[in-house]
């Protein structure tokens, strides 16, 4: 997918802000406008699924919901208009659409002509329905007051915790081995992730839940900074991630089979070689001498299925691919691509098993204080992309900040400095300097945009909107490098992430 039909789905993500369509009835009172356009645009997309079986009925169905041109910004929306119940009632109904489309990709033929725009046409709806879900979240919890609320992960009662009726899950208690989840970390790193495929998604990690019978729940997950380790669900908990969605495969005997395999395998590594199986920043799914997140439940099912049926199964059925706009970052990253490979390099990018039809949704849960925090992220990585696809920007770094990597790294490397400075649990033996620099770069440089969203968004009575946002960060971007040119010193931005020559 190119970067125009990217920020076209964006601007999708906030369906509710339609503002004009010959589809659309025409209302004069701004909260009723509001409300009917997300009821049509559900509706719309509700009478979709049934063209799911057939691609090119289904790339043109769905590509209707992107035939309105969006003017929206906060101010238009008059969200004290909308009663908390007509809130609760579109959040819900959008959920159960987004269960309703998940049911029917089992009947999406990908291998017909039209079935991957068929597919990429699903995948940008169910990104926009839980970009829209959240906004009415973020604003109905902070205006009742319960932003002040504590959120722990997979509990509590609202539409915060959205479930399917088919399954019995009133919190993380019933959580059973075999089980994935996939959540969205907190780091401007984790917004990288999440956006790093030709898809971007809204998660960056995924774990795969092990029930011990005598010591309970576990996750098994691979961490960047100390790789693969088996933990009490409650380590997980503490992690206090931004969103979590729980799948299940249909195939319970399997699923069981494969977080055991998964849990071992990392247990005996840990015992056999007194230290953890390393993160691979690779994402090689071809080797599991070392593991990335999602290869974690990759190496269960793989395995499990080979041991139960003689044939592996390998997940999930759609894997993430690159763009080749992007092969510096990914190289920076550790993904050893080149121009002859990224085109045809395929991994497991944690939002993918959204899209596997073998496996069911059975809950999604989000804390509604962080939905800002992971809007402004997002909008801010998805910029940063952009930037580097047609500005041909990039990270750079100082020279200060190259002493301080390379001397964090050489004393990671020496046991007592390691222990002293806590490095050990900050960066793994295995990541290299450049990969330092570039999540180094990336924190600062998200921070200053950050603080630019952060002061734009105090002046409105609304939570910003996507367009609202970008239009905020191209602003100071073109004001920054006009800075930068005659006094570049003073320029904030520019002095790190500036066009290459």
């Amino acid at each position: 997918m190119n970067l125009s039909s990217k920020i076209l789905s964006v601007s999708l993500l906030l369906t509710s802000f339609l503002v004009q369509s010959q589809n659309y009835k025409q209302v004069t009172s701004t909260s009723k406008l509001f409300k009917v356009s997300v009821k049509d645009v559900l509706g719309h997309i509700d009478k979709s699924t049934e063209s799911i079986n057939n691609p090119v009925k289904c790339v043109n169905d769905f590509q209707k919901a992107y035939q309105v041109l969006y003017n929206f910004d906060s101010k238009e929306a008059n969200l004290p208009g909308i009663a908390d119940n007509e809130l609760t009632e579109l959040v819900t109904s959008s959920f159960n659409l987004r269960l309703k489309i998940k049911d029917k990709l089992k009947d999406l033929d990908i291998n017909h002509s039209s079935g991957e725009a068929c597919l990429s046409s699903i995948k940008e709806i169910v990104k926009a329905l839980r970009y829209v879900e959240d906004y009415f979240i973020e604003y109905q919890y902070k205006r009742s007051g319960r932003d002040q609320e504590e959120f722990i992960t997979l509990s509590g009662k609202g539409i915060h915790f959205l479930k399917s009726n088919h399954y019995n899950l009133n919190d993380y208690n019933d959580l059973i081995s075999g089980d994935i989840l996939i959540t969205r970390g907190n780091a401007y790193s984790s917004a990288a992730i999440a956006r790093i495929g030709l898809d971007d998604y809204q998660f960056s990690h995924m774990s795969l839940i092990y029930r011990d019978i005598e010591d309970g729940l576990y996750t098994s997950e691979a961490h960047i900074e100390i790789g693969s380790v088996n933990a009490p669900i409650q380590v997980h908990l503490d992690q206090n991630n931004a969103r979590t969605i729980v799948f299940r495969h249909k195939d319970f005997a399997l699923a069981k089979r494969a977080s055991k395999f998964t849990f071992n395998h990392i247990k005996e590594h840990k015992k056999n070689h007194g230290f953890n199986i390393e993160y691979d920043f690779g994402m090689d799914l071809s080797s599991n001498s070392r593991l990335f997140c999602t290869e974690v439940a990759y190496v269960g099912y793989l395995n499990a299925a080979k041991e139960m049926y003689g044939e592996a199964l390998k997940i999930p059925l759609y894997k993430t691919k690159f763009d080749e706009k992007h092969l510096k970052f990914l190289n920076e990253v550790g993904i050893a691509v080149n121009d002859s490979t990224v085109g045809s390099f395929e991994t497991f990018g944690p939002g993918d098993i959204q899209f596997d039809s073998r496996f069911e949704m059975i809950a999604e849960w989000r804390d509604p204080t962080k939905l800002k925090d992971t809007r402004f992220k997002d909008a801010i990585l998805t910029k940063l992309f952009e930037w580097m696809d047609i500005e041909n920007y990039y990270f750079k770094t100082s020279f200060g900040n190259k002493l301080k990597n390379n001397f964090a790294w050489l004393m990671r490397r020496t046991k007592l400095t390691s222990s002293l400075f806590g490095l050990k649990n900050k960066f793994p033996l295995n990541m290299k300097v450049h990969q330092m620099n570039l999540f180094v770069n990336l924190d600062v440089v998200g921070e200053i945009l950050y603080q630019e969203l952060e002061r734009n968004q105090l002046k409105s009575m609304a939570p910003l909107t996507f367009k609202e946002l970008y239009n905020i960060l191209e602003d100071f971007r073109v004001k920054d490098f006009a800075l930068y040119k005659k006094k570049k010193r003073k320029a904030k931005f520019h002095r790190i992430f500036h066009k290459m020559k």
